[in-house]
C-alpha cells in the first residue's frame, strides 16, 4: 500500500512555508533597504562634513556592521533557541529587526543631532545584523523540523528565497520611489518611506506567534531532556569550534566569495554608476533590478540547455563515478564505492557503504551487502548479511539497533540474511554480484 500524505498535513505544511517564506523575504527585505540606502543617501546625511567619496566609504563601514553581528545573532539565536523553541526566537528576530528598520526611518540626520546622528545609525545597522543572523537559522529550523523527513531539503531551500526575494523587493522600492520623486524630497524625506515599512516584518512576527505551533523535532526533543539523566552541553558552541574549526572557516570563507561578489555588483555598482559615471538614481537601479532578474531567467535558460543529470534507475540509483572521503589529519584518501551505487532514500542520497561498515560492527556479522530496490514506486534500502563464525544473527534485532543507532532514513527497510554472497572473479578479483542481490531484493513481498 502506497504511504501518501494526509490533505490535512499538505495543507499545514503549505501553511507553514508561507509564513516561513514571508518571514524571511521580510527579514530580507529590511536588511537590503538599508544596503541600498546606503549606496544612495546615507553618506550624505549623516557624514556630511566629509567628502563625497569618503562619506560613501562611512557609510559602506556602517552597512559592514551588520555583516559582522550576523554570525553573533545566529550563535545567540541557536543558544536560545535550543532551551526555548524556534518559534519565540524568530518572532523574537523579527521584532528586533522590524523596530530596528522603523527607527533608521525616524532617525535625525546629522544637521539635526550632529554626531549622535551616525552614532545611533551605527548603533540600529548592529541590531538589524543580529535579527537578520538570528533570522535565517530560525526561519530554516521552522521549514526543515516541521516538514517530512523526504521532503526537509525541499522546504529548507525556501529560506533562500528570502534573501532574492528581499534584495529584488528593496531595489525595485527604492526605483519606484526615485523615479515618483524629485531629488531634493527624496533626500529629505522619501529615503525614510522603505524604512518605515519596515513595520511590515512584526506583522509577519505576530503572525507567526499567534498562528504556527513550534516544531515537532523540538518537541521531542524537550520531550526527551525531561527524562534524560545526562546533562546538555553548556556551550556547544565552543565544541563545535574547538573541534571543528578548519571545517567553520573553510565554510565561512567560501560563503565570503559569494557574498562579497553579490554586494560589490548589487550594493557597490549603485553608487559607482550614480556618483561616478553620473547616471540618475532611478536609471542606475533600473539597471541593477534588470540585471538581477536577466541573470535569473538566463540561468534557468542554460540550465534547461545544459546536459542533464543521469535519471534515477528503478532501483534509486545515479550512474557517475567515483566516491570517497579525504582525511586532512592523515592526509588519505578513502574510496567508498561507485556514486552509481547511491540510493536515494526518503530525499536522501545515501552511499551503501555507510550502512554497510555499520552493520558489519555487530559481532554476529561477518558480510554485509545493501542494495537498493523498489517498494510502492519509491526505493528503499535491502541489507543482505552473512553469519559470523558461530553465530546466529537475529533480523529484528539488528534492525531495532539499526533504528537506535542510525538516521531514520538509513535503515534498511529489512535485512535478509543468507548463507553466502554471491561472487563473480575477474581481473581485479572477486566482488559481490550487487545486480543479483538486486534482483532478489526486487523479488521480495512488502513487508
Amino acid at each position: 500500500m502506497t504511504a501518501t500524505t494526509p490533505p490535512s498535513a499538505d495543507k499545514r505544511m503549505g501553511k507553514i512555508a508561507a509564513a516561513g517564506v514571508a518571514a524571511s523575504v521580510a527579514e530580507w527585505l529590511d536588511f537590503f533597504i538599508y544596503t541600498t540606502a546606503a549606496a544612495l543617501v546615507l553618506g550624505k546625511l549623516f557624514f556630511p562634513s566629509l567628502s563625497p567619496g569618503v562619506s560613501t566609504i562611512a557609510s559602506f563601514g556602517t552597512l559592514a556592521v551588520g555583516f559582522l553581528a550576523r554570525p553573533v545573532g545566529g550563535i545567540v539565536a541557536g543558544q536560545l533557541g535550543d532551551k526555548h523553541g524556534r518559534r519565540p526566537v524568530l518572532v523574537g528576530a523579527m521584532l528586533l529587526m522590524g523596530v530596528a528598520t522603523v527607527g533608521i526611518g525616524l532617525l535625525p540626520t546629522y544637521a539635526t543631532i550632529g554626531v549622535w546622528a551616525p552614532t545611533l545609525l551605527v548603533l540600529l545597522r548592529l541590531v538589524q545584523g543580529l535579527g537578520v543572523g538570528a533570522q535565517w537559522g530560525g526561519a530554516a529550523l521552522l521549514l526543515t523540523e516541521h516538514a517530512p523527513v523526504e521532503r526537509r531539503g525541499f522546504y529548507g531551500s525556501m529560506v533562500q528565497l528570502g534573501a532574492v526575494a528581499g534584495s529584488a523587493l528593496a531595489t525595485g522600492i527604492f526605483y519606484a520611489i526615485t523615479s515618483l520623486m524629485s531629488k531634493s524630497a527624496f533626500e529629505s524625506w522619501g529615503w525614510r518611506l522603505p524604512f518605515l515599512a519596515g513595520i511590515i516584518v512584526v506583522f509577519v512576527g505576530l503572525y507567526i506567534q499567534s498562528r504556527i505551533e513550534d516544531t515537532p523535532v523540538f518537541q521531542q526533543l524537550q520531550e526527551e531532556a525531561s527524562t534524560s539523566t545526562s546533562a546538555p552541553a553548556k556551550q556547544p558552541v565552543l565544541d563545535v569550534l574547538r573541534n571543528h574549526s578548519r571545517a567553520v572557516l573553510q565554510a565561512a570563507g567560501a560563503f565570503l566569495v559569494v557574498n562579497a561578489a553579490f554586494y560589490v555588483l548589487s550594493t557597490g555598482m549603485v553608487d559607482f554608476g550614480t556618483r561616478i559615471v553620473g547616471l540618475s538614481r532611478g536609471t542606475m537601479l533600473g539597471l541593477v533590478l534588470g540585471a538581477g532578474i536577466g541573470y535569473n531567467v538566463l540561468q534557468r535558460y542554460l540550465r534547461g540547455r545544459s546536459e542533464p543529470l543521469p535519471p534515477l534507475s528503478a532501483e534509486g540509483y545515479f550512474d557517475s563515478g567515483d566516491l570517497g572521503s579525504v582525511d586532512d589529519d592523515e592526509r588519505s584518501f578513502t574510496y567508498e564505492g561507485r556514486a552509481g551505487e547511491a540510493l536515494r532514500l526518503r530525499g536522501f542520497l545515501v552511499q551503501p557503504a555507510e550502512i554497510e561498515l555499520f552493520l558489519i560492527g555487530h559481532p554476529a556479522v561477518e558480510m554485509v551487502k545493501v542494495v537498493g530496490a523498489e517498494r510502492d514506486g519509491r526505493p528503499v534500502a535491502v541489507a543482505f548479511v552473512t553469519a559470523a563464525a558461530g553465530q546466529t544473527v537475529d533480523t529484528e534485532e539488528l534492525l531495532s539497533w539499526c533504528r537506535d543507532e542510525l538516521a531514520a532514513f538509513k535503515v534498511p527497510e529489512r535485512v535478509i540474511v543468507v548463507d553466502t554472497m554471491p561472487f563473480t572473479s575477474g581481473t581485479n578479483g572477486s566482488k559481490i554480484k550487487a545486480a543479483e542481490l538486486r534482483r532478489q531484493a526486487a523479488e521480495l513481498p512488502a513487508p
